[in-house]
């Protein structure tokens, strides 16, 4: 009987196991990984809309206050910004995700172990460049700059900030933008 010459065959022991780890890469793997984003996705969705973020005892003179402004959708064009439109920054995913997982641990914390009523809401305002951001701001004032030719004034008052001389962001001019006078709120609600 001839032998036939094989430059490479596998023990038939190992192919049964090679045949199990190339299934699990290649669909499993990324069946897993499709699901995980999946239900990370409608997480995200459903945990930074208005409705779940005023949920919250803690939030009720926000809310109240959001409700009253422009942001709101009470403007003549009805155009509505969710919390996490203003809250969350917008320059990519992974700073997305890294504000949103620290805003919910703090939130929470804040809700159900610090107390709401032990929070200074006025100290905070004052700090509000950190929990504002202005990629929120131009993901719908995104063509700002092209009217400024219309509006000498107004340009004259964003140029430092659109050519990036100054450190200050929309929030530090426009203090009670997303909540209509916040103050009186939060001097009726403590």
């Amino acid at each position: 009987m001839a032998r036939t010459l094989r430059l490479f065959a596998p023990p038939k022991r190992v192919i049964a196991p090679l045949l199990i780890v190339l299934v699990a890469v290649v669909v499993v793997l990324p069946l897993l990984l499709s699901i995980g984003w999946a239900a990370g996705q409608y997480a995200i969705e459903h945990t930074t809309d208005v409705e779940f973020c005023t949920s919250c005892h803690s939030m009720a003179p926000m809310a109240e206050a959001y409700r009253m402004d422009v942001h709101a959708g009470r403007s003549t064009h009805g155009v509505q910004a969710s919390c996490s439109d203003c809250h969350l920054p917008r320059e990519s995913p992974v700073s997305f995700i890294w504000a949103y997982w620290q805003r919910l641990v703090g939130d929470a914390w804040v809700e159900f172990v610090h107390g709401p009523e032990v929070t200074d809401w006025k100290a905070l305002r004052g700090d509000r460049e950190s929990y504002v951001y202005g990629s929120g701001c131009l993901g719908c004032h995104a063509r700002l700059l092209e009217a400024f030719p219309r509006h000498t004034e107004a340009f004259a008052a964003h140029k430092s900030y659109f050519l990036e001389e100054t450190q200050k962001s929309c929030v530090t001019c426009h203090e009670s933008v997303g909540h209509r006078d916040l103050a009186a709120y939060l001097n009726k609600n403590n």
